[in-house]
Parts: C-alpha cells; sequence; structure tokens
C-alpha cells in the first residue's frame, strides 16, 4: 500500500511530513505511523489503513478535486459577521467559509464513517439470528427484509465511502441508508405478530442513535432523519391500528426522547467543531504572513489579489500582493518549485534597489497552498492610468517632472540587471510621500526579467526554468506598451525594452491615449510591431515642444538601437526641452490639496491601488 505524502498535526493540524514525531509548526510530539515491522503488526496497519482517512487536508492534497482553502476562507475567519453562525442550522454566513467547513468536517468524520456502518452491517447481520428465534413463523419474511434489502444498502454505501468522487454527497448517501433501515425494521415491526414484534422496536431507537451519535452527520440533516423515522412510526402504527395505546404512547416516548437528547448532543457537538475550525484558520491565517495581518483586499489583477496589511507590532500599514499558484507558469509541482525559486532570486535583486522611486519591498515568502507573496509599502495616491482618467492629460512640465523620476528609478535598476519589462501608466504610482508631492514609485518590480552577462545561469531568456514558461505560451506585459522585441522574441530584451514603455507612458501623459488603439489585443500588439506612430501634437491638434516630442517619438523607435540607449540619457534629453515653465513643489502641493485622496490610516479603495500585470496567452 502506498503511503501518503502529508499527514496531520492532531494538535494544530498542520502539514508534517510521513514518519515524523513531531510538528514543525506547534512542536507537539506523537507516535509515527509505520508499515513496518511484524507481519501481525502489518495485516493491522493495513485494517486500520482501511478505515482511517485522516491523513490529508482537502486543501493540502496535491491532487485532491476539491478546492483548495482559499485565502477568502481565512480573512473570513477572522470577520465576525463572517463566522456568525445560524442559531437553528449553525451555517455560517460566509458561503466560503461554509463550503471549507463541509470539506473539512467529512474529511475529518469519514474514519468514524465508516466504522459506525461498518458495525451497522455487523448488527444487521446478527440480528438476523435472532428472528430464528423470535418469530419461527415469518422469518423468511424477515430475513427477505433485512438481508434483502437493508444489508445490502448499507453494503453498498460502506463500498461508495472509497470512491472519491461519492465523498462529497456523503451525507445523503447515509441518509438514505438510515431511512432505508428505519423503514426496514417498521416493516418487520408492523408484519411480526405481538408478543416477538415488539422485540424490534429496540431497532428504531438503534437507528436514532446512529443519526446522531456514530455517523456524524450534521444538526439540521440528523434532526431532520429522526424526526421522519418518529413520523413514519406514528403514521405507520396508526394506519394499522394494531398495537395498544399505552405500547404506542411508551414507545413514541422513549423514540421521542432519544431524538430530543441526540438534538441536543448533535447541537452542542457541532458548535464545538465550527468554532475549533475558525480558531484553526485563524492561526493559520496569523500563520500565513508571518508578522503582517491582512486588513481588507484593495484589488484583484490577472496574476492574482492585492491585501491591505499591518505589521503586527509596528501598526506600519503595507500591501500585500498575492500570486496565484496557478499563474507560477507551470502546471507540475516541479515546474512551480523552479519558478518559485526564480521569483525569491528575483525578490532578493529587487530589495536591493535603493532608489527612493522604487517601490521598496519590505518581505516575501510562500503561503502552504503555494501562492506566492510580496509585502511592499502601502501607497496614497493614483496611478497614472487613473490621474488622467480622471483629470485629463497633464501639462508638459509636470510631465517631464514625473518622466524623470520614472528614469531615475529604471536607471538604477539597469545598472543592477534588472529589465522591468510591464512599465505602463498603471504600472506608475504618484502620491503623496512624507512631505513630498507628486512622487513617483515605479511598481511590480516583483517579476522583472534578471540579466547579467556575467551570470548565465541567472539569465532569463536562456535558463531551464525560462523553457518551462515559455511552453505555458504566455507573453509578460502589457498589449498597450510592449516594445516590439518582446512581442516577437527575436532579440533578448535589455534596458532598451523599458525606453519604450516609458515612451508610452509619456504619450499617455500628454495625450490621454494608448500609442496604438484597437479591437482586440492582438491588433494593438501588431500595430506595435508595424505601424508608426502618430505624433502627439497631430494626434491631439495641439503644440507641443518640438524636443520633448522628439524625445517621446525616440523612445517609440521600432529599432531599439534608434532609441536613447539608457534611462540616463532619456532623462537628460527631457532635461534639455526648452519652452518648458518648470513644474514646482508650490504647484504640485496645490494640486495635491484640491485633488488628493484623504491621507487617512486606513484610505479608500480607489486611493490605494496597485496593480497587476497582464499576461497575454500565445493562441
Amino acid at each position: 500500500m502506498l503511503e501518503p505524502v502529508l499527514a496531520h498535526c492532531p494538535v494544530c493540524r498542520g502539514a508534517v511530513g510521513q514518519g515524523s514525531t513531531s510538528c514543525p509548526h506547534c512542536k507537539a510530539a506523537f507516535r509515527a505511523n509505520s508499515s513496518s515491522g511484524s507481519a501481525p503488526h502489518g495485516r493491522w496497519h493495513r485494517w486500520r489503513a482501511l478505515l482511517d482517512v485522516d491523513i490529508e487536508h482537502p486543501s493540502l492534497a496535491p491532487e485532491s478535486d476539491e478546492p483548495s482553502l482559499a485565502h477568502e476562507v481565512l480573512e473570513a475567519a477572522a470577520d465576525p459577521a463572517a463566522v456568525r453562525a445560524h442559531p437553528i442550522t449553525l451555517r455560517f454566513a460566509s458561503r466560503e467559509l461554509e463550503g471549507a467547513f463541509t470539506i473539512e468536517y467529512q474529511a475529518a468524520s469519514l474514519r468514524h464513517i465508516r466504522f459506525a456502518v461498518l458495525m451497522g452491517l455487523f448488527l444487521v447481520a446478527a440480528f438476523g439470528l435472532l428472528d430464528s428465534v423470535i418469530q419461527p413463523s415469518i422469518r423468511n419474511q424477515l430475513w427477505l427484509i433485512r438481508y434483502g434489502i437493508i444489508f445490502p444498502v448499507i453494503l453498498t454505501i460502506f463500498g461508495l465511502t472509497f470512491l472519491p468522487p461519492m465523498r462529497r454527497h456523503i451525507e445523503w448517501l447515509l441518509a438514505t441508508m438510515l431511512i432505508v433501515a428505519g423503514g426496514g425494521i417498521l416493516a418487520m415491526i408492523l408484519i411480526s405478530p405481538p408478543p416477538g414484534r415488539y422485540l424490534y422496536y429496540a431497532g428504531l431507537i438503534l437507528v436514532i442513535m446512529y443519526t446522531f451519535t456514530f455517523l456524524k452527520l450534521r444538526f439540521a440533516l440528523a434532526s431532520a432523519i429522526g424526526w421522519t423515522i418518529v413520523a413514519l412510526y406514528l403514521g405507520a402504527e396508526l394506519a394499522m391500528g394494531q398495537t395498544p395505546w399505552p405500547i404506542l404512547l411508551n414507545n413514541l416516548f422513549f423514540f421521542v426522547s432519544a431524538t430530543v437528547i441526540g438534538m441536543f448532543a448533535a447541537y452542542f457537538f457541532e458548535a464545538l467543531a465550527r468554532r475549533n475550525f475558525v480558531q484553526d484558520k485563524l492561526v493559520r491565517r496569523a500563520r500565513e504572513f508571518g508578522s503582517y495581518r491582512l486588513v481588507k483586499q484593495l484589488g484583484r489583477g490577472g496574476m492574482g489579489e492585492v491585501w491591505r496589511a499591518e505589521h503586527r507590532l509596528l501598526a506600519r500599514p503595507a500591501a500585500i500582493k498575492l500570486i496565484r499558484p496557478e499563474m507560477l507558469g507551470a502546471s507540475d509541482s516541479e515546474g512551480r518549485q523552479a519558478t518559485l525559486r526564480r521569483f525569491e532570486r528575483e525578490a532578493h535583486a529587487t530589495a536591493l534597489l535603493r532608489s527612493p522611486h522604487t517601490i521598496q519591498l519590505y518581505d516575501f515568502g510562500a503561503t502552504e497552498e503555494g501562492a506566492f507573496y510580496y509585502v511592499m509599502e502601502l501607497l496614497e495616491g493614483y496611478d497614472l492610468e487613473t490621474l488622467v482618467q480622471r483629470y485629463g492629460p497633464l501639462p508638459c512640465a509636470r510631465a517631464v517632472y514625473l518622466l524623470q523620476q520614472m528614469c531615475e528609478s529604471l536607471a538604477e535598476a539597469h545598472d543592477e540587471g534588472l529589465i522591468h519589462r510591464d512599465i505602463k501608466p498603471a504600472n506608475i504610482y504618484v502620491c503623496c510621500y512624507g512631505r513630498a508631492t507628486d512622487f513617483v514609485k515605479v511598481l511590480d518590480f516583483g517579476l522583472v526579467k534578471v540579466r547579467h552577462e556575467s551570470e548565465p545561469s541567472r539569465n532569463f531568456q536562456s535558463g531551464p526554468e525560462e523553457l518551462s514558461i515559455t511552453r505555458q505560451g504566455a507573453i509578460t506585459g502589457t498589449p498597450s506598451c510592449m516594445a516590439p522585441e518582446q512581442i516577437s522574441g527575436d532579440r533578448p530584451l535589455d534596458a532598451r525594452t523599458d525606453i519604450y514603455g516609458i515612451g508610452c507612458v509619456a504619450y499617455w501623459l500628454l495625450t490621454g491615449k494608448q500609442v496604438f488603439e484597437g479591437g482586440s489585443p492582438w491588433t494593438i500588439i501588431l500595430q506595435h510591431l508595424q505601424s508608426q506612430p502618430i505624433p502627439p501634437s497631430v494626434r491631439t491638434g495641439q503644440t507641443f515642444p518640438a524636443d520633448l516630442e522628439a524625445a517621446i517619438l525616440g523612445c517609440l523607435e521600432k529599432d531599439p538601437d534608434r532609441r536613447p540607449q539608457t534611462a540616463a540619457a532619456l532623462a537628460r534629453m527631457l532635461s534639455d526641452c526648452g519652452d518648458i515653465a518648470a513644474w514646482t513643489p508650490e504647484r504640485a502641493d496645490a494640486w495635491w490639496r484640491e485633488h488628493g485622496p484623504p491621507r487617512e490610516k486606513e484610505s479608500s479603495d480607489e486611493g490605494s491601488r496597485v496593480l497587476m500585470p497582464t499576461l497575454i496567452q500565445r493562441s
């Protein structure tokens, strides 16, 4: 028998390696399961394995068809409104939380359910021997019900518990089994003559007991089954009229009492299970991001989602970007791990950048579900896409002022061998930073390309990890701002690829329009490859300084050799543009006093946008 890859700590439910003697999370010590040893021990282990499924959490099983435990579940566990339970059904208000509880509760109960069903099979078969003693005259009719209906149904459902697709329907299978067993015993009562028939009433008590205790059904369903069995008994007895009223009332008293007691037990057991479930998720939530606490979601994009977070001790606000496991660029676990290692290397490289105009990276890591995350500084302001959409094209002086700050950030990155590859208005953030206004931050350095001519193993273009990502058919970038060589892949990418992106951003700032527009991403991409951009002055009908327009069009050249060769060179070109009034701090302060978002501890969503890079799939 194959051993499972993962097991669970019985204390904190954290993942532990097979054969471990202590939990790496809570340090609890326990005895590891072992399949080795003497033959009797091996047979006992195989027998326990037949019933024991408490070895994998659904959210951690690599081949599970069930949905993984999403971050929405962990956040819902910390939301008082989401964990509020219905007073009767005990269901959580959060649909995500309720779904996760259902999966985990059923997985944790399956071992006990199998044992209880197996015990039921034994009792049904064993009590058949008493039929020959209690009711020998109708033994064949009783055995037809017992062995021809009840026993096959229970045996079938026992077998179905081993089929993964059927486990999600386990409660309804058990409900069917209980109704069939209760109905079968009731039929045996009705066809049996007194006084022997009175002995079969104990069978209904056993069914009710199984409903509430052994099978671990949830409260609402167990109560419905219990009262259904009581109602079936009462209706059948009243219809047949064979049982004296004193005996009928006595039996009904015991059936109702057993149902009510079972309801109380099931209610409090499930309430406790739900409380433990929430506490477990709170522990996992606290462990997931180390010292940071997620506060609320700020946005969702093609690669994942962004959350506002706070440091638990320093109360420092931060932004946490989660990159979903399926976006790591590989379909198998080995490929995902290789991509994860690439992200880690690039995060190390990004953390070395010291330009004040580069987004600061505080931390990074991976969650238990395989999602990669970055912890970054939280900014309050607007990305350039939102800024122009809301307030219109910028004055030339302000555009140049912002572009020079972009060049300063990218110049340092290029010197360190980092190519951004996704320069676009949405990835350039202008904000209030301390006392400074109109302060630019270049975002999404977490997905840069690392290029060091002296280190071929780190060359993203030629490394083995790039081959696995290329086979996935994904181009990293945004259609409206992608350089021709980034699209065609006919030459290595370098700093001039980002220079093209700066040209697209500059064009947007002055005109409020993309360089090329079209009805589909591929239409825009083809224009970047084949068409010449319309000068901003022609596009808008306005007059721009000739040297500024020439600098922008130079950035948009198809041939990288004809563009400014470095970000520093472009910054000098922008500084030399004449006929442009300086954008002064006083003008910037006045603008932000009128249009800036409220500078509060927890700013609005639209004032704290952090956007994702985009993946365009090759057809």
